[in-house]
């Protein structure tokens, strides 16, 4: 056993480090210059009233053309609040619109069959974006056989050891994101920073093949775009003008269940290049926990349990701190040992959620049964 330790340990450093081989080695600046596209920024909400007004704020700084919020059966009385701030500010070709079926997916295809414009840019309620986000999102699609355009997404600073890991969480996501990319792969991307030509999103058919699942409106469409036109429509950005923040996630237990969620996708898909991530963390996780036993019985095969583990703490704060020292040069490395030393239980928590709970989001299974949509109509 202890050969298979040292092995994974091993195999373990060497796939971090051809992941972030592919990380760009400068942080990119996008040319400002105008664009021939106009865009529809096109946002479902569903209970985010206490974000919207953050929202609201950077995205009247990003003046674009036209805005749709699309109102997935909120209960919190957000569409009022959005209607109230548009008519007080004065915000032209900005509209709150009603969602009659059941999800984001439903809310996301209501919304780019209303939009004016080719250019369609979604992101979530509970985001901030940075100043130029919709003039420089909109300016990729300015080449021709551009169809899709993916940025990057990092959660605001959360509070205490959650908010470290999460952050450190966030940069495993964005290696293996700009990896699937660099290797003309792509594996996934998020729904909070993305667009797409709206000519696109209706040729492939938007949703219409996998709304029984409420998660993956961002992979599910990525890989319908792929397969029409290849990996070369599909433009990945990681530069800091597009980092698109996130609300950090406010327990343990709500970041379980969303990643969980997240994770869930990957048990529908058929291709198994896009199971791989997932299991190849699973095993390191199970390996890494299992690596215990070297204590067990104490005795001169047990240094090799600190070894493993220093080896794997250094080599995340390595690897993983590329990804966040392009956008946070401040943060300080060394926590990410806090996500280095919880992460192969975390990772095993949100398998045994996806295969032995029921997972929700916002109250509405995302497996839904019939029983369930009727509860919801």
């Amino acid at each position: 056993m202890l050969i298979l330790y040292i092995g994974a340990i091993f195999i373990y450093i060497l796939v971090l480090g051809i992941l972030a081989s592919k990380w760009p080695r400068k942080s990119l600046r996008i040319h400002s210059g105008g664009s021939g596209h106009k865009q529809t920024v096109v946002i479902p909400f569903r209970d985010e009233l206490y974000n919207l007004p953050t929202l609201i704020d950077s995205l009247e700084e990003n003046e674009p053309a036209e805005v749709l919020f699309v109102n997935d059966r909120s209960t919190d009385s957000g569409d009022l609040f959005l209607q109230n701030e548009i008519e007080r500010r004065s915000l032209t070709d900005w509209r709150v619109i009603d969602s009659h079926g059941i999800g984001k997916k439903d809310a996301v295809e209501l919304g780019v069959a209303q939009a004016k414009h080719d250019v369609v840019l979604v992101t979530d309620a509970d985001c901030i974006l940075p100043k130029h986000w919709v003039k420089y999102m909109t300016a990729r699609f300015e080449f021709q056989n551009v169809k899709m355009v993916c940025g990057p997404v990092l959660p605001t600073m959360g509070f205490g050891w959650l908010g470290k890991f999460e952050l450190g969480e966030w940069a495993s996501i964005l290696l293996v994101t700009n990896f699937g990319f660099a290797v003309k792969k792509p594996l996934m991307c998020s729904a909070a920073n993305m667009g797409y030509k709206k000519e696109a999103f209706l040729e492939v058919g938007g949703y219409e093949d996998n709304k029984d699942i409420l998660s993956g409106d961002d992979e599910f469409l990525l890989k319908k775009i792929e397969r029409n036109w290849g990996s070369e429509s599909i433009l990945w950005d990681p530069s800091l003008d597009l980092l698109v923040k996130t609300k950090a996630e406010a327990s343990w237990e709500s970041l379980l269940v969303q990643r969980a969620r997240w994770a869930s996708k990957w048990s529908v898909n058929k291709n198994w290049v896009d199971k791989l991530p997932p299991m190849i963390m699973t095993v390191f996780s199970i390996l890494f926990l299992f690596s215990f036993s070297l204590l067990f019985p104490l005795n001169e095969n047990s240094r090799y349990f600190f070894v493993i583990w220093i080896f794997k703490g250094l080599a995340d704060c390595y690897y993983l701190g590329k990804g966040l020292n392009h956008y946070l040069p401040q943060f300080p490395k060394s926590t990410l040992l806090i996500a280095s030393a919880i992460h192969p239980v975390y990772t095993l928590l949100i398998v045994w959620k996806v295969l032995f709970t029921t997972l929700y989001w916002k109250g509405r299974a995302v497996f839904p049964t019939l029983k369930d949509e009727k509860q919801h109509v």
